[in-house]
């Protein structure tokens, strides 16, 4: 869209034909944004495709109006007529795009939004199944040891054991007999099946090592005997610090895989969105209940005073409230052409 410099009398003809390039595209796009119908992420992509030119066409007529105008005032507003005829048909096409754009794209909004609330209940629910695994781990890996070094322990119903450990090698193998016979399979554990197998093997180990500590502890060479005590104080201190990591990494684990598809559905609602942005607009409903300091009605003072209270008056709207009596503000959804 071209223009030149220095032209002693602009006509009509000569200003139209500076827009021509424009103008002869806005049928094109009258017709477009009237019979657009967003569907799919294709049709999607023809609204923002043409939204997008349609910005670019409004730029340009704009800039053609600037500089034609610029030397001459008087044929300057014939420019305006002319591009005002131009431009308010573009703003129209613009808003049709744009109403049709952020209506799809609030739909998606909502049906993400949905899709999240509905996640989120479900994994209320894998959570407390996740947790009651957890705790059935803690549970058996604080059995074992209190069974093993002494201490207390509590059973599947919520009945609390005391042992005093295992004192010989006889006690340690009707230890190991029980682990074998009564130890939950591994089906019967979901999230973690492999932290019982761990614990399994750990448990093993653990029964089997202090069995050679009491062979030891019953040794008539001193060095052996006070060594085989200290390792197994050793091993009754680590047993109760394994406990304590043990529910500290599961509760863990369950928040971070929770937090992860929480953050993924809040994802999808953010790219259903894409492009459009809330505004905060206000309408005069009733100017006699107005209060004096806005009286006139000063457009520009609500505007400005708005403006700068903008979250406030974002959080009153999300209440049920109004911060000015007579006046309406409400959020406007718009789509941005890029």
């Amino acid at each position: 869209m071209g223009t030149t410099k220095a032209i002693a009398l602009l006509s009509q003809d000569k200003i139209a034909e500076s827009f021509k390039i424009v103008s002869e595209q806005l049928d094109k796009f009258e017709q477009i944004s009237m019979n657009i119908t967003i569907t799919d992420d294709e049709t999607l992509a023809v609204a923002e495709n043409n939204a997008s030119q349609v910005k670019t066409m409004l730029t340009r007529v704009e800039a053609a109006r600037v500089e034609l105008k610029d030397p001459y005032y008087q044929t300057g507003l014939l420019v305006d007529q002319i591009a005002k005829g131009i431009k308010g048909r573009l703003e129209a096409f613009k808003q049709r795009f744009s109403l049709s754009i952020t209506g799809w794209k609030s739909v998606q909004e909502a049906a993400e939004k949905s899709k999240l609330d509905a996640k989120k209940k479900e994994l209320e629910t894998i959570e407390a199944d996740k947790t009651a695994e957890a705790d059935k781990i803690v549970r058996l890996t604080r059995t074992v040891y209190a069974r093993l070094y002494g201490g207390s322990y509590i059973l599947g119903n919520g009945e609390e054991k005391i042992s005093s450990g295992a004192y010989t090698g006889e006690d340690c193998d009707k230890l190991t007999m029980a682990l074998h016979k009564s130890f939950p399979t591994a089906d019967s554990f979901v999230y973690f099946p492999d932290r019982r197998e761990t614990l399994y093997i750990e448990a093993t180990k653990a029964i089997r090592t202090h069995k050679m500590s009491l062979i030891d502890l019953a040794s008539d060479t001193p060095g052996v005997k006070n060594a085989a005590m200290k390792r197994i104080q050793e091993n009754k201190l680590n047993a109760g610090l394994i406990v304590t990591k043990t529910n500290d990494v599961l509760s863990k684990k369950i928040a971070q895989e929770t937090k992860k598809e929480v953050r993924a559905g809040e994802a999808d609602v953010k790219e259903a969105a894409k492009g459009t942005r809330k505004i905060l607009k206000f309408r005069v409903l009733n100017e006699e209940v107005v209060t004096r300091e806005y009286l006139s009605v000063d457009s520009g003072k609500i505007r400005e005073w708005m403006e700068g209270q903008n979250a406030d008056i974002k959080q009153q709207l999300m209440q049920g409230n109004q911060p000015i009596p007579g006046v309406q503000f409400y959020v406007e959804e718009t789509y941005v052409a890029r």
